[in-house]
């Protein structure tokens, strides 16, 4: 991971354990709240290192009980939300492949294969593709 991410992700995170705790104590926020010196201490987490397997940061303080329930409440709907978004683009992918695989299976030889299409491709109809177009255009506005 490099500086720069573990920098921005540890920002992201004290910002948002600063609302929590804000949140908690006013039991508002405002736009540009901000805490005052004296409340430092109680928002103020040991950071473990991280772990692999993605962005794992770990970090403990004692007491931190409301701050990290209120920071889970908010969270938690965004990823089960992604969840359940993942599922059902898992089963419409899982559609699509077998839709794909029978479609395959009908039409047997008749299918060329990425070779056959990359050594022969298609014309567009006798009409010149965007590749001709855009060489074209190259070749009459070169000023040579």
């Amino acid at each position: 991971m490099t500086i720069r991410v573990l920098a921005h992700t540890y920002e992201h995170m004290q910002r948002a354990i600063d609302r929590a705790y804000l949140i908690n104590t006013y039991g508002d926020v405002w736009k540009h709240a901000r805490l005052k010196a004296q409340q430092y201490s109680d928002t103020e987490f040991l950071a473990a290192y991280p772990r692999e397997g993605g962005i794992f940061l770990d970090a403990v303080r004692e007491g931190a009980g409301p701050i990290i329930d209120r920071i889970a409440a908010d969270i938690r709907p965004v990823f089960e939300a992604a969840v359940g978004d993942a599922v059902q683009n898992f089963q419409r992918i899982d559609v699509q492949l077998r839709q794909r695989t029978e479609y395959v299976a009908q039409v047997g030889q008749d299918i060329a294969t990425f070779d056959q299409v990359a050594a022969h491709p298609p014309r567009s109809g006798g009409r010149p593709t965007q590749t001709d177009q855009s060489l074209k255009r190259l070749i009459s506005s070169s000023p040579w």
